[in-house]
């Protein structure tokens, strides 16, 4: 049986023996994320309720998982990141389990900022009251400390990934989420189109975003390496991140996590996704990061950085 929520979207009863639904936080193609509150806690979580049936990647190939698939390639997840000792910046998932309606739900740690791509578009949005409407001259889209902070915890979160095998294949704005433990209890915003009144960073080089409140999140595309045939083959994620041995439909191992963190980290610092005929944006003016983003976005993945010697970085280590 399925209940309505405020926003009018169905949800299971099972989920709501559990938790109390608050509000819808987003959908899509794989289900819906709702924020809910814990009944024997009162912790405010994320609940990503999928679809008895959607396509989920694996072996290389894509097929039709139902929710007890779906349950069972969270349980393994779950078990791997808690397992493992420094995976603090991949998003936790608390639980899964499903329901009798054929529904399978992950519990995870809410984060009351929202992605990336939420953190930016407020502060554009805020940017252009600030300017009356005015078009604004180019600048980051974050100050460089707070893209050094991104860089260096998405990195420190594939660290963990890759050493199991496992390729993210969608590293993008929208999967990376920070938590402010501020506004974490502040529900009536967190259910609103601005969770905060203001920018989340200013203009100043002042450092707002901490390493340990930024998440790698949304495993849905991603695949396990087999010891075997450690490379994986078809398309996934979103093609602006994608490597170009992806787009190429090359194998590939791990690499091209590194490829679209490096799209990610020029967009944070130029507003662009790829640097123009090779040569460094006007925006990017300290050599460390320019040298941090050619190792990052080189077409040749043997010669690519990795998420370790990321961390090993000079930009990163001044900034983080």
């Amino acid at each position: 049986m399925k209940k309505q929520t405020r926003s009018g979207k169905a949800c299971c009863s099972a989920l709501e023996e559990r938790f109390e639904v608050i509000c819808v936080l987003g959908s899509g193609s794989q289900g819906t994320v709702f924020l809910c509150k814990d009944r024997a806690s009162s912790s405010l979580v994320a609940c990503k309720t999928s679809h008895a049936h959607c396509p989920i990647p694996s072996n290389n190939r894509r097929i039709e998982l139902n929710a007890s698939g779906l349950l069972h390639m969270a349980a393994k997840l779950l078990h791997m990141m808690r397992a493992v000792h420094g995976s603090e910046n991949v998003l936790p998932l608390h639980s899964c389990f499903d329901s009798s309606d054929g529904f399978a739900h992950l519990i995870t740690q809410f984060c009351s900022e929202g992605s990336l791509l939420d953190i930016v578009l407020r502060n554009i949005h805020s940017q252009g009251q600030a300017k009356g409407g005015k078009a604004a001259t180019a600048k980051p889209l974050l100050p460089e400390p707070d893209t050094a902070a991104v860089v260096a915890s998405v990195a420190n979160a594939l660290v963990v990934c890759h050493s199991y095998g496992l390729v993210h294949k969608d590293v993008k704005l929208e999967n990376v989420f920070v938590h402010d433990k501020v506004t974490a209890s502040d529900t009536a915003r967190t259910c609103s189109s601005k969770r905060r009144n203001g920018p989340l960073v200013n203009s100043s080089k002042r450092k707002l975003l901490q390493k340990e409140d930024i998440f790698l999140a949304d495993f849905g595309v991603a695949d396990l390496l087999a010891p075997q045939e450690p490379v994986l083959k078809g398309h996934a994620g979103t093609p602006m991140y994608m490597a170009p041995e992806v787009l190429q439909g090359r194998p590939y191992d791990h690499h091209p996590d590194i490829w679209s963190l490096g799209v990610l980290m020029h967009l944070l610092l130029t507003g662009l996704p790829l640097p123009a005929h090779g040569k460094p944006h006007p925006l990017v003016q300290d050599y460390g990061a320019w040298d941090l983003l050619l190792g990052m976005l080189c077409c040749n993945p043997a010669n690519r950085l990795t998420a370790e010697q990321l961390l090993s970085h000079g930009w990163i280590a001044t900034w983080v």
